[in-house]
């Protein structure tokens, strides 16, 4: 598809005619099956993430080690916690510097694309999860109250208990949920989990200088 066949085809999506622009959409999205996931990414600035996991993970050799833990991360405040309700249930935070924790809030949208997932993992949603929408076409936004009413019913909400969720308010003020409970942890998911415990395993630099403090002397 030449350039200018693509900015005719552009135009169309926004034609006062519905059934003109829902055809282009159509047609859009299948010469071009990412455009609207990277518009989106070009839109979406995170506020506050959290995120909690209640199940089993990997570890470095290979045993299957029970997880029960907590994240946040605040773009504004610059804070990350993390709660281990295993452990004793405190909360420890440490706070980063702007850039560092715009870039790990970026990456879990341009790199892990945390605001598809329910969508790629074909998670059921939250009763009380608004999607992301942007400006790209407003005309195609469901509307809330419909939408809940048709897609949700009591019998809609699984019984299981949770496995993990995430908790999104991004800079537009629009916020998203994301549950899942299917006891295993997805890939990305798993990335995301094990980005954020590397901020809060100690370094090996401090095992060593430790050991060396706490040595017998001979």
């Amino acid at each position: 598809m030449s350039a200018n066949d693509k900015a005719w085809l552009e135009n169309r999506l926004h034609d006062h005619r519905p059934e003109v622009a829902e055809l282009a959409r159509e047609v859009y999205n299948i010469h071009f099956p990412y455009a609207e996931r990277n518009t989106r990414k070009k839109q979406l600035i995170i506020n506050t993430l959290a995120f909690e996991i209640h199940t089993e993970v990997f570890d470095e050799y290979g045993d299957e080690l029970p997880v029960n833990r907590r994240f946040t991360a605040n773009r504004i405040s610059r804070v990350l916690t993390m709660t281990d309700f295993d452990g004793d249930g405190v909360e420890q935070s440490m706070t980063l510097d702007g850039k560092k924790m715009s870039t790990l809030l970026r990456w879990a949208v341009h790199s892990l694309e945390i605001f598809m997932w329910p969508e790629d993992y074909d998670l059921i949603p939250s009763r009380n999860s608004i999607p992301p929408y942007f400006d790209l076409l407003p005309e195609y936004w469901p509307d809330e109250d419909e939408e809940a009413d048709e897609d949700f019913s009591d019998e809609d909400v699984p019984e299981e208990e949770v496995c993990w969720r995430v908790q999104i308010e991004y800079a537009n003020h629009t916020t998203q949920e994301i549950v899942s409970y299917q006891d295993y942890l997805m890939d990305r998911p798993e990335e995301l989990y094990l980005a954020l415990l590397e901020y809060f395993e100690p370094k090996i630099d401090d095992f060593d200088e430790e050991y060396t403090e706490n040595a017998p002397l001979e």
